[in-house]
């Protein structure tokens, strides 16, 4: 069953890995963060989850869906965690690449971290807390 659904995985694993960080992106842009920090925060939500697949599971076992639809969501599933593992591990050549389009996701003043740049070398730490 898997693999006649290659087709519409491919098209669901492309919105997961693109749509998941455009709107991280977006979000991060809004509360006031740089374009990188949203970057490398969209990226971590690039993928399904594995309680998907125990979501789905249930599903099936109550009858709410399909093996079809069940098979379509393993697949999904393995191909954004696999993929977006690579996005992780080559965020930084990544972020090189498409640093200029990504602009258009940052404020003219991202305050929230501008605050933390202001503040570094002027107090010394007193206590880390774990």
């Amino acid at each position: 069953m898997v693999g006649s659904q290659w087709g519409a995985s491919l098209i669901f694993s492309i919105f997961v890995l693109v749509g998941n960080p455009l709107i991280v992106l977006v979000i991060m842009g809004a509360m006031g963060y740089r374009r990188r920090t949203g970057f490398l925060a969209g990226l971590t939500v690039a993928q399904i989850s594995e309680f998907s697949l125990i979501l789905a599971a249930l599903g099936l076992s109550i009858g709410h869906i399909t093996e079809e639809t069940v098979g379509l969501i393993t697949l999904v599933g393995v191909v954004t965690i696999f993929l977006s593992t690579y996005m992780i591990l080559y965020s930084y050549p990544l972020y090189c690449v498409l640093s200029s389009p990504l602009k258009i996701f940052e404020r003219r003043n991202p305050y929230r971290e501008a605050a933390i740049d202001t503040l570094a070398g002027t107090e010394a730490v007193d206590v880390i807390l774990v």
